[in-house]
């Protein structure tokens, strides 16, 4: 399910000429899949992306893939997608120069590109890398946290900018607080008569796991029949500060990992998606994870709310599994803020 047409809200708002796509922006959806559509291989394939960003009419790709079959190669080499695409009036990418390569291992594969001119400028914004920083010329390994301090210094720049662009009437605020402390209490009556019905085309994601997640709209009556289903699962709302005083709400990063794990020094293993790290003499592999990641943005008169996931900075899950989550639209309706549309990116 993909609503491009409301795409448009945050698109604008979240990335930059010459910016890498932040993990939550849907532009960076909409570039995966037309790759994926000129790529002719499986339905299954996804990507792992080392550098995606978007400079006016003007973006570049880079990145390996692979299937449920594992990594695609060609005669034992590993596939590295290197493109730079360009929009056509009516809107639509596509390739205009290919610089795919072949390369033994994901630490070898390098991009044709280092950066996407024009530059991003110190401070502002960076995508969050699907590999560490890559090895050196003679092959030694780089810890995964070496590239995840650089990628935190963007992080912070992103979240800087994401809650500075997040300023709104009081009257609007006033109200998203009212619909955290209610999710906070499990006040479901109240929310039933803060919620514009039907709410659509995202019965899948909040009643997923039901008999009526097929559903489509959520109506009324749906809402009486899973409202503690739908308020756990709206409950990370309760996380987005609200600042009244500075007219903004913020952001928040649940870390997947514990704190023994983040002190760790992770390294890229051979295949996509997997690190290890050294225990005494044993090396143990692990997979990438997700952290859970909310933000929000004011736009149309409307305070949109990004729900999702996206890669770890420390032990970054792959991009086809982390970017993803729920887009919650809320707006004033007679002096009151209700949750007045809702979709889904991924």
């Amino acid at each position: 399910m993909k609503r491009y047409s409301l795409f448009t809200i945050l698109l604008f708002s979240l990335s930059g000429a010459g910016q890498p796509l932040d993990a939550g922006d849907p532009m960076r959806r909409i570039l995966l899949d037309r790759m994926r559509s000129e790529i002719d291989y499986p339905a299954d394939i996804r990507f792992r992306v080392k550098q995606l960003s978007v400079s006016g009419d003007r973006a570049y790709f880079c990145a390996t893939a692979q299937t449920d079959a594992g990594a695609l190669r060609i005669d034992g080499k590993l596939v590295l997608y290197d493109r730079e695409l360009r929009r056509s009036p009516e809107g639509v990418w596509a390739t205009s120069a290919n610089f795919d390569s072949s390369a033994d291992s994901p630490s070898r594969a390098r991009c044709h590109f280092s950066s996407y001119p024009p530059a991003p400028a110190v401070g502002q914004a960076g995508d969050v890398p699907q590999h560490p920083a890559e090895p050196s010329a003679d092959d030694a390994p780089a810890p995964a946290s070496a590239s995840a301090s650089a990628s935190a210094s963007a992080s912070a720049s992103a979240s800087a900018s994401a809650s500075a662009s997040a300023s709104a009437p009081q009257a609007m605020l006033a109200g998203f607080k009212a619909f955290q402390q209610a999710l906070a209490s499990a006040d479901a009556a109240w929310l039933k008569h803060h919620i514009v019905f039907p709410l659509p085309g995202i019965s899948d994601v909040l009643l997923a796991g039901t008999e009526d997640e097929a559903s489509g709209d959520i109506s009324p009556a749906l809402f009486d029949k899973h409202s503690a289903l739908l308020i756990s699962r709206l409950k990370n709302l309760t996380l987005l500060r609200v600042d009244a005083a500075k007219r903004e709400i913020g952001e928040f990063r649940l870390n997947a990992l514990t704190p023994q794990a983040q002190a760790r020094k992770y390294f890229p293993a051979e295949e996509d998606g997997q690190f290890y790290y050294y225990q005494g003499a044993q090396k143990i592999t692990v997979e990438g994870v997700c952290d859970e990641h909310g933000f929000t943005h004011f736009a149309d008169d409307e305070l949109v709310v990004f729900l999702g996931t996206r890669a770890n900075q420390t032990l970054p899950g792959v991009s086809e599994v982390c970017d993803g989550g729920m887009i919650l639209r809320f707006s004033m309706r007679q002096g009151a803020l209700m949750l007045s549309g809702a979709d889904y990116v991924g």
